[in-house]
């Protein structure tokens, strides 16, 4: 859907503008290994200083100031004619002229520039979130070594700036630092991986929890996206240390608990890690608050949906290949079965009604 008119379209001459720009060549992507030293026109460096003062991530190549002002004035345009231009052609050509935009190394720089901008709308949010999310996904190798710890600091900042929303830019930035921590190793993130490093922040700045909680939810649904171009092996080690922080997770989870306004997140949370990991032992979720919460949230028209996940991935575990004998789980079956006939009971009350 697009967002109602606020402004009068382009000119003319931006009319003709875009249908040049359609054909103009774009540079190749660089595919390959991370280098280990800056491209020669990188401005790594250049973006260090600036991020002290404020500044935008800057890992581009040959993107000077004057090139950044051109081609965030131009994004700006482009995305104005999309969705408020009356001609279709034109629509047509800055839709196509944007999705080429997203492939290039200038992407990086102006996404990141138009997001830290205070005057951006929410159609250029959205526009520069998605695409800043998929440069982290899949072009993450174009950047040097180097690159990681200022496009950590903005994805971070971003993250807390977009607390409070817009919602959909909030979970592309959640997504986006999901993905980066797919592609860089655990020590990157302090030594202790990026679920520790995230409760450290959730227990330091409370008032950010809200994103920190959806980052959260987001980190084990992510291990299974193929959009993101690490290797094999990265991905497989970026899984096990996930796996090993499960424990960890739960325990930032059943600390939310306290936000009655995020109960519902917190059980979409604790679905995501149960379907991701089964290394818990059923006798820790037999007595867990997380799954009290759950199964006493059946009764509930509110949280019915969340608590009915939480609870199919509760019986899934239950039979699943990592779990151990009837005997080991006998415990939580013998939890689960009670509510599972009441909810029964309730489904068919339900449909009596209809």
């Amino acid at each position: 859907n697009r967002i109602p008119h606020t402004r009068a379209g382009p000119s003319l001459l931006l009319r003709f503008k875009f249908l040049l720009l359609l054909q103009k060549p774009y540079p190749p992507r660089i595919a390959g290994r991370r280098s280990s030293t800056p491209r020669k026109s990188s401005t790594v460096e250049g973006y260090s200083r600036q991020r002290a003062s404020g500044g935008t991530v800057g890992e581009e190549v040959g993107f000077g100031a004057g090139m950044e002002a051109q081609a965030t004035a131009t994004v700006k345009e482009a995305l104005a004619a999309l969705y408020h231009h009356p001609d279709d052609t034109i629509r047509t050509a800055a839709d196509r002229w944007l999705q080429k935009f997203q492939h290039t190394l200038d992407a990086w720089q102006v996404a990141d520039s138009l997001l830290h901008d205070e005057s951006s709308n929410l159609e250029t949010l959205m526009f520069c979130s998605q695409t800043l999310r998929s440069k982290v996904q899949r072009d993450f190798e174009e950047l040097p070594s180097e690159a990681f710890r200022p496009l950590q600091d903005s994805l971070y900042g971003l993250l807390k700036k977009f607390n409070k929303g817009p919602p959909k830019v909030r979970t592309q930035i959640c997504i986006a630092i999901a993905a980066l921590a797919v592609h860089v190793p655990v020590e990157d993130w302090g030594g202790g991986g990026i679920v520790n490093w995230l409760g450290d922040e959730m227990k330091s700045q409370q008032e950010f929890i809200p994103s920190f909680l959806e980052l959260l939810i987001i980190l084990p649904q992510e291990t299974s996206s193929y959009k993101i171009a690490a290797r094999p092996e990265r991905r497989n080690q970026f899984e096990n240390d996930l796996c090993s922080s499960a424990n960890v997770a739960l325990s930032l989870l059943t600390a939310c608990l306290g936000f009655d306004e995020l109960k519902e997140q917190v059980l979409e949370g604790f679905a995501s890690w149960l379907r991701f990991c089964h290394g818990i032992t059923a006798a820790t979720l037999a007595s867990h608050p997380l799954v009290h919460t759950a199964l006493s949230s059946l009764n509930t028209d509110q949280f019915l949906e969340a608590a009915v996940n939480v609870t199919s991935e509760l019986i899934h575990f239950t039979v699943s290949r990592d779990s151990c004998g009837i005997t080991e789980q006998f415990p939580l079956i013998q939890i689960l079965i009670p509510h599972v006939m009441g909810l029964k009971e309730q489904l068919k009350d339900s449909s009596k009604v209809c």
